[in-house]
């Protein structure tokens, strides 16, 4: 297990990391009930089960509200900073980056919603073209 901001220094980032950024670590943060000060150092990235948590730190002891605008445009820092480091190249987690620091988002289930909607969006595309074809092939053949 190692702290995401070692997997950045040292160019270790992958997409599986990305995604895991994009997953567990919106659905972790939506569920936040105190501050928690979010930074590379804090989340805890396990290459070898392909798990990420967040650090226990003892920040937690005196609970406030939460400023989730800046927590969002952290998130969308950390994110940019990974999706930079992978080799593999990381467009789309570019641009979520670009969104929350820019403050499109103002909660974490909203960016969990608009990622759903992206990959729904895929599937949807997906089963127009495949009705397509079997239309365009049903006309053919008829």
């Amino acid at each position: 297990m190692r702290a995401l901001k070692d997997l950045i220094d040292n160019g270790q980032i992958t997409p599986h990391v990305i995604a895991l950024m994009k997953t567990v670590l919106v659905d972790l943060l939506s569920c936040m009930t105190c501050e928690y000060e979010l930074k590379p150092e804090n989340i805890i990235v396990d290459l070898e089960h392909g798990t990420l948590s967040l650090a226990d730190t003892d920040e937690g002891a005196g609970c406030s509200d939460i400023d989730f605008s800046a927590a969002i445009h952290a998130y969308g820092e950390i994110l940019l900073a990974a999706a930079n480091a992978c080799p593999k190249g990381a467009g789309s987690a570019v641009d979520l980056a670009v969104k929350c620091m820019a403050g499109e988002y103002e909660t974490f289930p909203e960016i969990s919603l608009a990622l759903e909607r992206k990959r729904s969006n895929a599937v949807y595309i997906s089963l127009i073209i495949i009705i397509a074809v079997l239309l365009a092939v049903l006309v053919i053949f008829s």
